[in-house]
């Protein structure tokens, strides 16, 4: 079923010559009109990577914080992508939507805007919901050193990575450094930076470009060779599971 939005334009939000459109998620229209009448927060900076600067906000009424990530063009490519619909603001709204409707989980997406401005600062801007004392799962095993709660944490990520492959989905960017959990409750994690794919080719192709990117938390020292053994354990038996494969026999499910 194709999503309904909600359609909002905004003039200049950081520039004067700034033209932004915005589709934005139903349940939260109000909350983010108030946000592009109440622009000067979008401002400020509160995180930054390479090529976005993040906002962490509230917005009065509600109780939800939001994170606005403010993206700017990184290559010549990024110029012509907003115009056709593939700036990486709608790419990672519509995966989002997409992961929570298997059943993987990440922050609930809330807007996306792009500005068909060529001279703004920013090209899009991606609006979520902020998840408060988060970590991400490479910071949570350099940390953490309980057995248990490690294998808990490499468990749900592959049982999560196999249901997006099973779905014949890639994700362009899978590695535990997108993914978050708290402290206290490992198997409850939810993907960030999230772009998807139709895997179009050999399943096994594409399999093997996301092992590989996983693989650095054991090149790196991050886990044990027994630990990484057991991720690949329980990918394994996830996806065959989700491919009607039977288990094989003492196979972790």
């Amino acid at each position: 079923m194709k999503r309904k939005l909600y359609t909002i334009y905004a003039g200049s939000l950081f520039h004067r010559a700034d033209c932004w459109f915005f589709k934005v998620n139903p349940a939260h229209s109000e909350m983010i009109k108030i946000l592009l009448v109440n622009k000067n927060a979008l401002h400020r900076t509160d995180l930054s990577q390479n090529y976005s600067d993040i906002a962490i906000l509230s917005s009065a009424g509600y109780d939800m914080k939001i994170a606005a990530k403010k993206i700017r063009a990184q290559v010549a490519a990024d110029y012509l992508r907003r115009y056709l619909g593939r700036s990486q603001t709608t790419r990672e709204f519509s995966a989002s939507f997409t992961l929570r409707s298997i059943g993987v989980g990440c922050p609930e997406p809330i807007a996306r805007g792009v500005n068909l401005s060529p001279f703004g600062p920013y090209e899009s801007l991606y609006i979520s919901e902020y998840i408060r004392d988060a970590v991400t799962g490479k910071e949570y095993l350099l940390h953490h050193r309980d057995k248990q709660s490690r294998k808990l944490l490499l468990k749900t990520a592959a049982h999560d990575l196999a249901t997006i492959h099973g779905k014949g989905l890639f994700h362009r960017d899978s590695h535990l450094g997108n993914i978050l959990c708290l402290w206290n409750s490992p198997s409850q994690i939810l993907w960030i930076d999230n772009d998807l794919e139709r895997i179009k080719g050999p399943p096994s192709k594409y399999e093997t470009i996301a092992l590989e990117r996983f693989q650095k938390i054991l090149r790196k020292g991050i886990v044990s060779a027994e630990e990484w053994d057991y991720f690949l354990e329980s990918y394994g038996a996830c996806l065959r599971s989700k491919r009607g494969a039977p288990t094989k026999k003492g196979e972790i499910e």
